[in-house]
């Protein structure tokens, strides 16, 4: 007499199926999550771009509509609410600010609380005059420059640092970079 032998149920799946579709949804994952990356980082990068974008249209607007094509000196440039720099080279001295991005309006460094600049140093292929992609500008505020005594007259944009922490405000470029990355903008 034969003793009844129970069939296994071949209704489900192997191990083998399973261990195939964990391995397809994990490089699946793992595509999206490098894309969903890359995408972010570029849209840091936009934000950064824009707010440059947005700094070198109130910079042309404050110019004209200020009187700072007068701003001559430390006495001139604070009537209208900007730093001096100095320097011998006549073309290197003029009046400077943080643009900011909140108000649209330039301020003086201590006004500014912090540093507004998302992009990493992570590539999200953005290019723009005066941005490094590579650079990181997390910590960073775009300082705006009037060149007015130069010959022609012109602006010069750029990210400094704005860290509590640092007296000085070095500027935002590539690591081993010998120079910043900068925009110039004659006006007249």
């Amino acid at each position: 007499m034969k003793r009844g032998i129970k069939k296994l149920d071949t209704r489900g799946f192997t191990l083998m199926e399973i261990l195939v579709v964990i391995a397809i949804i994990g490089i699946l994952v793992a595509v999206s999550v490098a894309v969903y990356v890359s995408k972010l980082e570029r849209a840091r990068e936009a934000t950064d771009i824009a707010n440059m974008r947005a700094a070198k249209s109130a910079a042309i607007q404050f110019y004209y509509e200020s009187g700072l094509r007068d701003v001559k000196d430390a006495t001139s440039a604070a009537a209208v609410g900007l730093n001096w720099y100095q320097d011998g080279n006549r073309k290197e001295c003029n009046a400077f600010g943080v643009y900011d991005i909140e108000t649209g309006t330039f301020k003086h460094w201590d006004d500014i609380k912090q540093g507004y600049g998302r992009g990493t140093t992570d590539d999200g292929g953005m290019e723009y005059l005066g941005y490094d992609s590579m650079a990181d500008y997390r910590k960073g505020a775009i300082n705006v420059a009037f060149h007015t005594l130069a010959n022609p007259p012109f602006i010069r944009i750029a990210w400094k640092t704005k860290n509590k922490n640092v007296s000085s405000r070095p500027w935002v470029k590539r690591a081993g970079a010998k120079d910043f990355p900068k925009q110039e903008y004659p006006l007249e």
